[in-house]
């Protein structure tokens, strides 16, 4: 049941599945499991290179503040920047988000949303970031840019915000195909 609702709240059901089965320590797991323990933060930051596992720990931090009560919810964003922010359908998307327990913001910064023409997308996370913060809703950003890259394109007024929360950086490569190099090497050796 619990998976079942994750994936029905937006959390990719590879990434589901797997921190509820096999979750790999990586880098960013012991820092989510940190901040799930301390549990005085609003917000967690993980930043890294893609693949290196930022979105696995975070579903799993989101799974296990699931199972303390906490109403989930991930937003996607390279998708939700993509479609309409205005409009009933869209407020009521903007409300589950800023209303969530704990919500997910996987891939802030990527692709186009740091374009100019998206000004719109910029308010919206705004909104949304400055409405958690002022709640002291638990939040789990995973990116790709650093403090400062957040810093040039969100403004001051939010990233000051973040500095209430932990943010990680890692420079952990990437795990996708990782078994397989491994499976080939130890082929190989025989």
């Amino acid at each position: 049941y619990s998976r079942q609702r994750m994936h029905a709240v937006g959390f990719p059901a590879a990434l589901v599945d797997k921190a509820a089965r096999d979750l790999r320590e990586t880098e960013c797991v012991t820092p989510a499991r940190e901040w799930l323990v301390d549990g005085t933060k609003w917000l967690l930051v993980l930043s890294g290179k893609p693949g290196c596992g930022k979105s696995q720990a975070a579903t799993w931090a989101a799974f296990q503040l699931m199972s303390r009560g906490f109403d989930p919810r991930c937003a996607r964003c390279p998708k939700v920047s993509e479609q309409a922010l205005y409009g009933g359908d869209a407020e009521e998307y903007r409300w589950f988000c800023s209303t969530a327990g704990v919500l997910v913001l996987d891939d802030l910064g990527e692709g186009e949303q740091r374009s100019e023409k998206r000004g719109a997308w910029r308010a919206w996370v705004d909104d949304v970031m400055t409405q958690r913060h002022a709640e002291g809703r638990k939040t789990i950003i995973t990116t790709n840019r650093t403090p400062a890259e957040f810093t040039a394109w969100l403004g001051s007024r939010i990233t000051d915000r973040m500095r209430e929360g932990a943010f990680l950086s890692t420079k952990e490569l990437s795990m996708r195909g990782a078994v397989a190099v491994n499976e080939t090497q130890r082929g190989g050796e025989r």
